[in-house]
């Protein structure tokens, strides 16, 4: 019902006759842009043009009539004709000054990325940029540098500014205008750079600046009595030797191993003696006896990776040594991983959710004849791996034929079936958990195998199943 339903929904007056389609095609976006950039062109040479023959056209543009646009006497000496000389009146003297110019700016790039020159020219943050300078830019021209120019032609900063700045005065006086306008600057920059923070800090207190940047200077640079420079050469190996001691006294005692829930139920599974297969397991998940009595479940927390220490050791070598080329960079120093927000990283295993989700499991391979003689959950932060040891007799192909099924019986948005697990004789089944733990970026890097990895770029994506970081 809902396939002809959605056939026979009523089209649009513009889908019907294919107008939509046409209209957002490659050729028309093209051409719509490039015609958006030859507008763009036109206002930049209009506007050009009028700040060199803007007093010879005033007279005509103040007095303004109808007849007057089509220009039939020739009168306007803008390169542009009488439209270009209306427009380029219109944004300089009426509005913003020679800041309109950002109005052209932004259809050049408006252009550019309709026509897939530029795309990846973030248009909205463009257009706040650029509308801003121009505001603040026709009140700062129209403020500082109108009354050096005298009376020109034009104002620099056009009415607007002019119109601004006298309203801003009326009520808080220039002191206070100025004040806004450096506020306002600030906050445009910071909000472009982050940087600017420091540079305004610098600023405010230029004597802390220089003393902190002496202090770093003589640190690294001891002198001797005599009034040279002292460099110190430690050998690497003894600071290799004391930065593993220090790692090592704050590495865990015991590492644990991964979530693992033995869910074997024999007398729910009723199957049949089956000989002792050999897997290559690991002896701390719980096996399962043949009998009557229902198998213990055990619970095992995923082993944590190991904090790093935290502290990166310089080596200085001697000039006879090899040359090292990140020796530029000895001195940068690394953001802390205090930055970044920590997570309660912790496993939480929901027995009802693994439980229920077994006994699907069950039944649906017991629905196709598919007999299993064993069954252990391992849980993830966010995938729970159903580990299932097939009876004898049972093929492979059988139950990766039941992926669709098994996804259906437990309302997951999809599983994967690993048959066989590489190095064991079992069938992994990878269900979704209802409620997922946040992998952050924290837990990832702060941890041995990442902080004493010997890759030259490493990249760490996440956590396995078995909660070990993967590189």
């Amino acid at each position: 019902m809902s396939k002809r339903s959605s056939k026979n929904k009523p089209k649009s007056f513009s889908e019907a006759i294919g107008i939509k389609d046409r209209l957002e095609s490659d050729t028309v976006n093209f051409l719509v842009g490039l015609a958006i950039l030859a507008l763009a062109v036109y206002l930049v040479i209009a506007m050009v043009s009028y700040l060199a023959t803007g007093q010879a056209d005033q007279s005509l543009l103040e007095s303004l009539q109808p007849a007057d646009f089509f220009n039939t006497n020739h009168e306007f000496s803008n390169t542009c004709s009488s439209l270009g000389a209306i427009v380029a009146y219109f944004l300089i003297t009426i509005n913003f000054g020679l800041p309109a110019f950002a109005i052209p700016v932004f259809l050049i790039l408006a252009a550019l990325k309709r026509m897939k020159v530029c795309t990846s020219v973030n248009l909205l943050k463009w257009f706040f940029c650029l509308a801003f300078a121009m505001i603040w830019l026709s009140a700062i021209l129209a403020k500082f540098i109108a009354p050096l120019m005298g009376a020109e032609v034009y104002n620099p900063g056009g009415m607007h500014g002019l119109l601004c700045v006298q309203r801003i005065e009326d009520v808080v006086g220039t002191p206070g205008l100025v004040a806004i306008l450096i506020v306002t600057a600030i906050a445009f920059l910071t909000y472009l750079s982050h940087e600017t923070i420091e540079v305004v800090r610098k600023v405010l207190n230029p004597v802390k600046y220089f003393t902190d940047k002496i202090k770093v200077t003589v640190n690294n640079h001891p002198v001797t009595k005599d009034g040279e420079l002292q460099t110190d050469i430690v050998e690497p190996d003894t600071i290799e030797d004391e930065a593993n001691d220090k790692k090592a006294a704050k590495e865990p005692n015991e590492e644990s191993m991964p979530n693992v829930v033995d869910l074997t139920d024999l007398s729910q599974l009723e199957a049949k003696p089956k000989p002792e297969t050999h897997t290559n397991e690991p002896q701390a998940m719980a096996t399962t006896g043949q009998g009557d009595e229902p198998a213990e479940m055990t619970v095992e927390k995923s082993k944590d990776e190991p904090k790093a220490s935290g502290s990166k050791t310089t080596v200085l070598t001697d000039l006879d040594t090899p040359i090292n080329p990140w020796e530029p960079f000895t001195k940068y120093k690394f953001p802390t991983l205090n930055l970044l927000k920590k997570y309660d990283s912790k496993p939480v295993i929901d027995m009802e959710e693994i439980k229920s989700n077994n006994a699907r499991i069950v039944e649906v391979l017991k629905s196709f004849g598919v007999e299993i003689s064993k069954i252990n959950a391992t849980v993830g932060p966010t995938v729970t791996l159903y580990e299932i040891t097939p009876a004898e007799g049972v093929r492979i192909s059988k139950i990766r034929g039941l992926e669709a099924d098994i996804a259906l019986s437990l309302s997951a948005l999809g599983i994967r079936i690993i048959a066989p697990i590489p190095g064991k004789g079992t069938i992994g089944i990878e269900v979704p958990n209802k409620k997922p733990q946040i992998v952050s970026m924290e837990s990832v890097l702060n941890t041995k195998k990442f902080q004493d990895t010997k890759m030259a770029l490493p990249m760490a994506l996440g956590k396995t199943i078995t909660n070990e970081v993967f590189m």
